[in-house]
């Protein structure tokens, strides 16, 4: 995987025009995740994103404790993201094994 030396963390960015200016002017990493502004984040990102998908490595991150809760949130990003996949898929919840 290779991305430019400067990616765009979006957790504070709320305008799509400044996230689709970043990947003009030749960003490649955009960095969200499923809890940034109660998930409005990532449905600007992939609005911002979708013309250049294909030219971009997106990241997002799940909270999820269980493995159950983390796919379902992935599930709920790639529909949020309007995307098939995630280029990185951060899991910064503790994972706790099954009972």
């Amino acid at each position: 995987m290779k991305v430019t030396t400067v990616g765009m963390g979006c957790m504070i960015t709320s305008d799509g025009s400044v996230v689709e200016r970043a990947a003009d002017l030749g960003i490649t990493y955009f960095d969200t995740a499923r809890g940034y502004q109660s998930g409005n984040n990532e449905r600007m990102v992939g609005a911002a994103l979708k013309r250049k998908r294909k030219d971009i490595t997106l990241a997002t991150k799940s909270a999820a404790k269980t493995k159950e809760e983390a796919l379902q949130e992935l599930d709920t990003s790639l529909k949020t993201l309007g995307t098939d996949h995630v280029d990185i898929w951060f899991c910064t919840g503790r994972i706790l094994p099954p009972r």
